[in-house]
């Protein structure tokens, strides 16, 4: 009796493809972003976030999107103005990734927290913009940069195709 080979070992998707897989299967850009949680958006060490686009009346971002852990409930948001100072307003703008960091005290302890803001473009129309909260500080290195700037503009062809 001959035996057979033993199989390969069973490699996880690359976060790239990971993120092609589900976006292929998604029905909107929405759908998209809340389906990444798990597989990309934890994995690059996000703890929340949220999707924002533009209001009917095109003068705001607003949520359309959010997800964050039951322990660490987010604020209320209230909607940005397009181009504004924020970080939002300031990534839809310049149709490129924003990011700040600081130290949170609660209850006399400190607790990091970062905020990076991705655009979703789709060419040089900013569709949408992601917000990812996460705990480290660091500003993300760049090659997380060019990541989140590709993860950006395929949801961005996702929003483009919605519309």
């Amino acid at each position: 009796m001959t035996e057979l080979p033993a199989s390969p070992p069973v490699l996880p998707l690359s976060i790239l493809a990971q993120f092609a897989a589900v976006t292929a299967l998604s029905d909107g850009v929405e759908e998209a972003v809340l389906d990444l949680v798990g597989p990309v958006w934890s994995k690059l060490g996000y703890v929340g976030g949220r999707l924002w686009r533009p209001d009917p009346a095109g003068e705001h971002l607003i949520p359309t999107a959010e997800w964050h852990p039951a322990e660490r409930p987010a604020p209320t948001p209230t909607p940005v103005a397009l181009g504004g100072p924020s970080l939002l307003g300031q990534c839809w703008a310049q149709n490129r990734i924003e990011w700040v960091a600081w130290t949170n005290w609660e209850d006399g302890r400190s607790r990091p927290e970062a905020y990076v803001c991705v655009p979703l473009a789709a060419g040089d129309d900013v569709l949408g913009v992601l917000e990812l909260a996460g705990e480290s500080t660091d500003e993300p290195p760049p090659d997380l940069a060019a990541l989140l700037t590709k993860l950006g503009r395929r949801l961005g062809k996702l929003a483009a195709a919605q519309e």
